[in-house]
């Protein structure tokens, strides 16, 4: 699976607060929590933050990318959403989630990928194996729209 995260989006739900305080470090931290959610999961990974010239590099394996100036970190996931519609994104800006939409891409909130970090490390550290879920029938027994099932099962992976 080929993860793209909107990276200050998804900072801002793990430290709760905005603006950061020592942005680099918490850019840093992230780049290294993902790396350990990296290596347990074996997804491919790529952070995309707001930047003033176009970077791309490669923290332990995990892609962080700042965008060339004036383009910002949505609109540069939404045109790799647009150029390969095989990734997920993580993101909890609706303009983005309502834009994947229409082109079938996943999109998973930011809320519900930290909950399942925190899932996969627990998992890890206890030795459980993954949890199942049910991902095609709703809690009263009817079948999901194909859609919902298909957003089920990519956060089933995660």
């Amino acid at each position: 699976m080929r993860l793209v995260i909107d990276g200050y989006n998804l900072l801002f739900k793990i430290f709760h607060r905005e603006p950061f305080d020592v942005l680099e470090e918490e850019r840093q931290y992230l780049a290294e929590l993902l790396f350990s959610y990296k290596k347990i999961k074996g997804h491919k990974i790529a952070i995309v933050f707001d930047g003033r010239k176009c970077e791309k590099f490669s923290i332990k394996g995990v892609t962080v990318i700042f965008t060339d100036s004036g383009v910002s970190a949505d609109k540069y996931i939404m045109d790799m959403a647009g150029k390969d519609r095989g990734i997920v994104v993580v993101t909890s800006d609706n303009e983005i989630i309502n834009y994947l939409s229409k082109l079938n891409v996943v999109a998973v909130k930011s809320e519900e990928f930290v909950s399942r970090l925190e899932e996969a490390f627990y998992q890890n550290l206890k030795g459980i194996e993954e949890l199942e879920y049910n991902v095609d029938y709703s809690e009263n027994g009817k079948k999901l729209k194909k859609k919902h099932r298909q957003k089920n099962r990519v956060i089933k992976k995660l």
